[in-house]
Order: structure tokens, then C-alpha cells, then sequence
């Protein structure tokens, strides 16, 4: 049997990247996958990949996120695991030329889709007797990108919303984390690779960031994902994991 046998799992952001090699880490072992995104045609490829369900969701609409885990209680009768990991990143925007409907959309996407998972995912949870949710951040959460002010500032305050929600959570069994990925290369990260710079070229140029000598894969977040939502982290709760290769930020 698997680490997560036939425990119901929710990954939001989940029709690519990051999202969706979580998705599968954790159907590998054992795990009922639900997927939620706006992406109806790839989340739905992403569910049917994985033997599971795909829901439509935009995590800034709370009516969404009501809607969803309702949907996943009548189905299945539990929610176990919730990765918040659906985000926004815009880029080589200087932070004194930030025009305000962008910082506004990374707060509202980053931080209240968050905010929204855990609110609703813990009582949810509870109902089950317990679960583990997991918030994506980032290092960028730690570093003053000034280039990337809005999505830096937007993955800080995961932080604390991370710890308020473990707080809050405890009592009732559902433990919160987050976890904080160096550069892994995905569509939304890819987008950030300055114009006239091939992929080879820009990672050549950070490289000397990340002591290991490499920079992230996305199953290198998997892994550290699977830790937290299975029972071998059942005393962690409020901890901020950087999976980033040393970086120093």
C-alpha cells in the first residue's frame, strides 16, 4: 500500500507544471486525486491521466472554493490532503512602475486563494477527522525581488497565513505547512527568463545561485510535498520549507 492509499487529495493549479507532478507523486501512492483549475481542457486531460475528478475552480471566488469541496464531500465523504498551489507571477516590472491592478491581482489570487483554501479546506477536513494542507510559496517569499514586487510580496504573506492557519488548525487535526521552491523550471517560471536569454543561458547564469549544483526539478517539490501531507510529518504544523539547494537569498 501507498503512503496516501485512498486518501482524497486536492491540487489546485494542477493541469501543469508544479501542480500536476505533485498530482502524480501522489496517485502514485495511492492517493484519489482531485484537480482543480481554470484550465477546463488540461485540467480535465490532467484528471482522466490520473483516474481522477477535475472541478473547475478561480481560488479568488469563494463561492468556487465552497462549491468544490462540497462537491468532493458528496463524492468521496472526506478531504485528507489540499495543496494550495494554483498562483499568478508577472515579471520585469520595476516596483516604482508597478501599476496598482497588478499588485492588486497577485494579492488576490496569491494570497486570498490561499487564505480561501485553508478557511475552507480546514473545516472540511475536521469533518474527517483531520488532513494536512500544503500553501506554495516561494523563495522569492524571502528575497526583495524588485523587478517582481507584487509576486514577491504576495508569496511572503503566504508565510504568515501559513502559520495563522496551522494555528488554527491544530485543534482539529489538520496540520498546515508550506513550502518554499528554489528556481524549478515550469511554464509559469519560464516566462520570467529575460528576452534575448535561451533557457541554457539564463540557467547558466543562476546556477552559481544553488550550492548543489543544479537548480530545482518538479519532483523535487514532490517529494518534499508527499512528505508533508503523509503520516511521517504528523508533528510538523506551521513550518516553512525551503527546498531551494542552498540557495541563499
Amino acid at each position: 500500500m501507498g503512503e496516501l492509499e485512498d486518501k482524497v487529495v486536492l491540487v489546485t493549479g494542477a493541469a501543469g507544471g508544479l501542480g500536476r507532478a505533485m498530482a502524480e507523486r501522489f496517485r502514485g501512492e495511492g492517493a484519489k486525486i482531485v484537480i482543480a483549475d481554470i484550465k477546463e481542457e488540461d485540467g480535465t486531460r490532467t484528471a482522466s491521466s490520473l483516474a481522477g475528478r477535475f472541478h473547475r475552480l478561480d481560488i479568488t471566488r469563494e463561492a468556487d472554493w465552497i462549491g468544490v469541496i462540497e462537491a468532493i464531500l458528496h463524492t468521496h465523504g472526506r478531504l485528507d490532503v489540499l495543496v494550495n498551489n494554483a498562483g499568478v507571477f508577472r515579471h520585469n516590472i520595476p516596483f516604482l512602475e508597478t501599476p496598482l491592478e497588478v499588485w492588486r491581482e497577485h494579492m488576490t489570487v496569491n494570497c486570498d486563494g490561499v487564505f480561501l483554501g485553508c478557511k475552507h479546506g480546514i473545516p472540511a477536513m475536521a469533518r474527517g477527522g483531520g488532513g494536512a494542507i500544503i500553501n506554495m510559496s516561494s523563495m522569492a517569499a524571502l528575497m526583495a525581488l524588485t523587478d517582481a514586487a507584487a509576486y514577491s510580496a504576495s508569496k511572503a504573506a503566504i508565510l504568515s497565513t501559513t502559520r495563522i492557519a496551522a494555528r488554527v488548525g491544530g485543534p482539529l487535526g489538520v496540520r498546515v505547512n508550506a513550502i518554499l521552491p528554489g528556481l524549478v523550471l515550469t511554464g509559469m517560471s519560464r516566462s520570467g527568463i529575460p528576452a534575448g536569454l535561451t533557457e541554457d543561458e539564463y540557467v547558466a547564469q543562476v546556477l552559481p545561485m544553488y550550492p548543489v549544483g543544479r537548480i530545482g526539478l518538479p519532483d523535487d517539490i514532490a517529494e518534499a510535498a508527499l512528505f508533508l501531507a503523509s503520516p511521517r510529518s504528523s508533528f510538523i504544523s506551521g513550518h516553512l520549507l525551503r527546498v531551494d539547494g542552498a540557495q541563499d537569498p
